[in-house]
This record gives C-alpha cells, structure tokens and sequence, in this order.
C-alpha cells in the first residue's frame, strides 16, 4: 500500500519518520534503559509456551513512555483478507516514528478472530518498538528430532514445567517471609543478589526468570534469609 507523503515526511524500507528525530531518539533511549520485560503470565494451548498479554505490556509500557512525553498509535486495517498493524511512537515535540505496517493472514474471519489477530499484532509489534521480549524465545528447533528420532517439544515443556513450580515456589516462599516479619526491600535485595535479567541488570521481578538453575539459587538465597 504506497502512502502520500509529505515534505516532513522521510522514508525508508522499514520506517518513516518526521523529518528530525533528536529528541524522540532521546527519549527512546531513555526508556529502553529504564523499562524492563513483562512477565510471560498467559499459556500459548497450541504451542504450550508463555507470553506476557497486551494489557500487561501496556501497563509496563505507558507510565515509563509518559514520563518521557513519548505514547503509541496502532492503527489495525485489512486489506483483501489480510491484517495489518501501523505502530507510531509520538513524542510531546512533535516528532514521531512509525514502523512499516505488520502484515498478518487471518486464520479465522469471524469477528472473534480478527479481535485475536488485532491484538496479538498490536502485542507483537509495540513489544519490537520499543525493545521488549514478550514471549518465550523459540529457536526453531522445538520439533527437530534426536538421534533417537524423538522430539524435543516433549523436554522443553518439562523443562518449562519445573521453571514454573520454581517460580510459584518463589513466590509461596517470599510470602512466608514477609508474613514472618523479614523486611519486602530485604527479600527484594536478597532476589536481585542472584538475578540478573535479559538487560544485565540485578532484579527482583522473579516471574521473569528464564531458567530453572537460577530459580533455584534464588530459593536457596531466600531460604537462608529465613534462618
């Protein structure tokens, strides 16, 4: 779909944007260091994998896009059957950036499942915007046979199975602790001496640990808090 552009317009492949992006850029980047990922909270039934929901991704994303002036546009539209999703980040000056539109087939032309489609685009299109990991990384292999000639979906999903009970237990223990009388920035601080997440940094947010050795550690950490 060609666009009229405008003289304040510039355009490449993959993005338009206004004709300066100083201060947009800025505040992009203040952002990407400030906001962390959400936790992958909800279960793909087809593909037994997590992902973080729409609205919690927005409820990550706009209180941090707002301090910085900065707030998100999605516009969905079909086209001979198929979807599509604009995404432009605005900043207060002005300025804004917008990705090339995210084509999407419709599996289902119900009213039902266009609202499906618009907002997994709308989740998968603002979590890349702005930097975001909100689902499960899957490296294509998932159903690539063993020597044996078995899969691997069958070892993934046990592993996934354990990470959850770890970080469930996480959270069973954390209450306890705070219930017994151990100070939340205590349990807070003891989480973060063993995480680290996706950005390097040391964080509290347990849910979003991705492997069950670290889940570990930080039972083991917050088991010695509690004597």
């Amino acid at each position: 779909m060609e666009l009229e552009l405008h003289e304040n317009v510039q355009k490449n492949e993959y993005l338009q944007t206004s004709a300066s992006i100083s201060k947009i850029s800025k505040a992009l980047s203040q952002v990407q260091g400030e906001i962390e990922n959400p936790a992958n909270s909800a279960v793909n039934p087809f593909y037994k994998s997590k992902y973080a929901p729409l609205p919690d991704v927005l409820n990550i994303a706009r209180p941090i896009l707002a301090k910085y002036g900065l707030a998100v546009i999605q516009n969905p539209y079909s086209e001979d059957g198929k979807l599509f999703i604009t995404t432009r980040v605005v900043h207060e000056s002005g300025e804004w950036i917008e990705t090339k539109p995210l084509q999407m087939k419709l599996e289902k032309d119900t009213p039902q499942g266009v609202g499906s489609a618009i907002t997994y685009g709308r989740r998968y299109a603002l979590s890349a915007v702005l930097g975001l990991a909100s689902e499960e990384d899957d490296d294509g292999n998932i159903n690539e046979p063993d020597k044996h000639g078995k899969g691997k979906k069958e070892d993934k999903s046990k592993k996934n199975a354990e990470l959850e009970k770890a970080i469930a237990d996480i959270g069973k223990l954390a209450t306890r602790l705070a219930d017994n009388g151990i100070d939340k920035k205590v349990i807070g601080e003891t989480i973060k001496s063993v995480f680290i997440d996706g950005k390097g940094k040391p964080s509290a947010n347990y849910n979003a640990i991705k492997d069950v050795e670290t889940a570990n550690k930080v039972l083991e950490a917050l088991n010695k808090i509690g004597g």
